[in-house]
């Protein structure tokens, strides 16, 4: 039998937060065609139209933009369990993730490598044979992993459940600088293995599964949890203000030879990532606490304009830079009609049909 984590008044179901996931996956839509036009280059496609206004927005973007989609995954993953056990946790997400991760791969990404190997006058044969990376959908690879570690590790919960009851009472002047602490610690642990970096198979990182392992935790507790959940959201909304440009602050210290300043300032940054991350989820829960129409069209068409977004932001992206056009028009051209694209495909195709609608939906 499937032990059941205990729970302090847990919400059925937050529109506020399917509202978050999904306008946070359709940003990747604004983030990958911004990295077209930023003056760091480095991406897929680098136009010579280029503003570095666009290297901010990036930067200011990626600050709290993973961190809370993971913190939101984990409050659904403890949804589900709460819901279905150990057993339907498994049953329902690793369809959901495994088989668009494997379509998406097999079809747009080859398609894109494809794309971008004519682009460049390479061989499309090799250019497949040297392996077909997993461009945006690294995160599918870290939810899998997150999703099979809590379905192993929640029904051992319940002897836990007294001393985390504990943690519900920390002021938030508390609580935000132990969860900077708790993300520094995952950081030191998976550094200190020597093998942090190492990718496995491609695929991912001990230290990105590490860097990202927080939100995800801590979205499952507060799931359960609802006065700590309660205070996290109480964080005012004045402080990213400061936080979002303090912490792209912050994590330029953070690279180099590293060392105590190196670190401190990774810590600092954590703290503001996680101010970020807790002012974000406040936003979407003011602007989006009712379930309405629109909030289950951002849930239900997320998944689809994610996946399918990337090809299309880079087939536009090659396809304007012959064009003596300014950064901006490029960009809003580019980002709209990606986005505009992706959401047609979801309405006339994913929805539609239930094959496609499996294979890119997992439902």
């Amino acid at each position: 039998m499937t032990v059941q984590p205990t729970t302090s008044t847990p919400i059925a179901r937050n529109a506020s937060l399917d509202a978050a996931r999904g306008i946070l996956m359709m940003l990747g839509v604004v983030l990958h065609t911004a990295n077209i036009y930023s003056t760091n280059g480095g991406w897929l496609v680098w136009d010579t139209q280029r503003n570095s206004a666009f290297d901010a927005f990036t930067e200011l973007i990626h600050v709290f933009r993973m961190p809370a989609f993971f913190w939101i995954s984990g409050y659904f993953c403890a949804l589900t369990f709460q819901r279905n056990g150990a057993d339907g946790l498994l049953r329902k997400r690793l369809p959901r993730l495994a088989l668009p991760l494997f379509a998406a791969w097999l079809t747009l990404n080859v398609s894109q490598e494809l794309l971008m190997a004519a682009a460049r006058g390479r061989d499309a044969t090799d250019a497949i044979l040297d392996g077909v990376p997993l461009f945006h959908l690294w995160f599918l690879v870290d939810l899998l992993f997150y999703i099979g570690m809590a379905a192993l590790l929640l029904p051992l919960s319940r002897p836990l459940a007294h001393h985390l009851q504990r943690l519900e009472g920390a002021p938030l002047v508390l609580m935000l600088p132990a969860l900077a602490l708790l993300s520094m610690s995952f950081s030191i642990a998976a550094r200190a293995t020597g093998i942090a970096y190492e990718e496995v198979f491609g695929l991912t990182s001990l230290f990105r599964l590490a860097t990202y392992a927080p939100y995800f935790a801590v979205g499952v507790f507060m799931y359960s949890h609802a006065k700590a959940r309660d205070t996290f959201l109480r964080t005012p909304v004045a402080f990213i203000v400061g936080a979002l440009p303090l912490a792209v602050i912050a994590d330029h210290y953070t690279r180099g030879p590293g060392g105590l300043t190196a670190e401190a300032a990774l810590a600092f940054e954590y703290l503001m990532i996680w101010i970020s991350v807790a002012v974000i989820l406040r936003l979407f829960h003011a602007l989006f606490h009712r379930d309405n129409r629109l909030t289950r069209f951002l849930s239900d068409a997320a998944y689809s304009v994610f996946l399918f977004h990337h090809i299309i932001v880079v087939a536009l992206g090659l396809a304007l830079i012959q064009y003596p056009i300014g950064a901006w028009p490029k960009f809003l051209f580019v980002a709209s009609v990606s986005l505009g694209l992706s959401v047609l495909v979801h309405l006339l195709l994913i929805r539609r049909n239930r094959v496609a609608r499996l294979l890119f939906n997992g439902k």
